[in-house]
């Protein structure tokens, strides 16, 4: 199913077939097209202004009635804050609902042509194991249509949490959630760049890498299980792969020359890449697993940052071939390249949205440093979505397609942020100290085993 609207061609059966978030995402479109000025004769560019200006009313998100968490006795006081807190920000953060939060009374008062609430009810128990229900009811009074039970080791109450709220998107719109996901990131440590990862939502930060050198453009595996990634560690730019559990990484790219930029096939069972072994930075498809590489591209030029599409026919990447850095489209084989960004002077680092209808890249302007924006597939509607002084860079797709990670130095400093699609709802997610770049969002991730869910309905 395909619903072109403001030029963008919205792959919507890419999605799952919930039709909260078809239509969530299609009225923010149409909403955004009323807002938009006459066009002028000849302009193709849609102000980032106008982009923005289109708010997605509380009327297309699902109404949810939080009631609370009841404690009973011996309850862990921890836990019950932790997953109370963190239950609210993802359902929050997911930007799928109007959550009506557990200090307000039942909204009695709404018309009888309002949204249908769906209400949230949880418990907590006691002991050294803490154990959650949650269910959902159509009605303050009705009995529970999904009724899950979470047991688990207190000090575990986040992780927990995540695990609930993305259960409980999926029931009420049977989507993914990003509450299991983790983004990786290159950032400073004794002297050079190390790997680290922390939840979408900026916690529980982890070291990867103890290299002592240079890291960058590190790429995560659909399945989750690896990571792949630039390193100077034998003084040359080769590319690493390790696994995300922890194994050493491994050469898996070691030309003399520069090898980097790395990005896995949707299948995983390749990885693109730019090597500049022939003498000039070309991009290169090759198994995983090692063997024959295959060059795709023949030109003069540099030719870096190769972005897969989600169907894996085609493959993004920038090229100066016409004089300055410029995003192009071809086929996974090679063939049929074309431009996708005829605007600008300087656009790098595209990024293909896991929904298939969206490139996001980077373009820098005129006294405005490096900005994100994102077009459609044929490069014919151009959207900025930043707007912060300084450089907003690296956008890399979370794995619903709903958000974008990316790097800035808005704050003085490069740190990881995330917004959604549409630019808005800005989250900052390392405040470490350190300079955080180069951000990978990854798949969703199996969560810890230390839970155990018992399903009543």
């Amino acid at each position: 199913m395909e619903a072109t609207v403001w030029g963008f061609t919205l792959n919507l059966s890419v999605l799952n077939k919930s039709r909260l978030v078809k239509n969530l995402i299609a009225a923010t479109f149409i909403k955004a097209l009323f807002l938009m000025p006459l066009p002028v004769h000849g302009q193709q560019e849609v102000l980032p202004e106008v982009f923005l200006s289109g708010k997605v009313a509380l009327s297309d998100r699902v109404s949810l009635h939080f009631t609370g968490i009841r404690a009973a006795s011996g309850a862990s006081p921890e836990a019950l804050d932790t997953l109370s807190k963190v239950l609210i920000r993802d359902l929050t953060l997911s930007g799928l609902f109007d959550l009506r939060l557990p200090n307000l009374p039942p909204d009695s008062n709404r018309s009888l042509s309002a949204p249908t609430i769906t209400y949230l009810e949880g418990s907590l128990g006691g002991g050294s194991s803490a154990k959650a229900s949650f269910h959902l009811k159509a009605g303050l009074k009705a009995a529970p249509f999904w009724d899950n039970v979470y047991e688990f080791p207190p000090v575990k109450a986040r992780v927990a949490a995540h695990r609930i709220a993305a259960d409980l998107i999926r029931q009420i719109t049977g989507e993914p959630s990003v509450a299991l996901t983790r983004i990786a990131f290159t950032a400073k440590a004794n002297g050079g760049k190390e790997l680290y990862t922390t939840t979408f939502d900026g916690f529980d930060l982890k070291r990867c890498t103890t290299l002592g050198s240079a890291l960058m453009s590190p790429s995560w595996s659909p399945d989750g299980a690896q990571i792949a990634f630039t390193s100077f560690k034998r003084g040359n730019a080769d590319i690493y792969v390790m696994n995300f559990s922890g194994s050493a990484p491994h050469l898996y790219q070691g030309s003399p020359g520069v090898d980097s930029a790395p990005d896995w096939s949707p299948d995983g069972s390749k990885l693109a890449y730019s090597s500049s072994e022939d003498g000039n930075a070309e991009i290169y498809v090759r198994p995983a697993i090692g063997g024959a590489a295959k060059r795709l591209t023949y030109d003069a030029a540099i030719e870096t940052a190769p972005s897969w599409s989600p169907t894996g026919r085609e493959i993004a990447f920038t090229s100066d071939r016409l004089g300055l850095p410029q995003v192009f489209i071809m086929d996974s084989e090679g063939g049929n390249v074309r431009r996708l960004t005829p605007f600008g002077n300087y656009n790098d680092s595209p990024a293909w949205s896991p929904r298939g209808d969206m490139i996001a890249y980077v373009r820098r302007g005129d006294n405005e440093g490096f900005q994100i924006y994102v077009t459609d597939t044929r490069g014919e509607r151009h959207v900025r979505l930043t707007t912060a002084a300084g450089d907003n860079m690296s956008p890399t797709w979370s794995p619903d397609g709903m958000k974008i990670a990316f790097t800035s130095n808005r704050s003085g400093v490069y740190q990881i942020y995330t917004m959604d699609l549409y630019g808005r709802n800005v989250e900052r997610v390392t405040d470490s100290g350190m300079e955080c770049t180069s951000p990978t969002w990854s798949p969703v991730l199996q969560d810890s085993a230390e839970i155990i869910i018992t399903s009543r309905k």
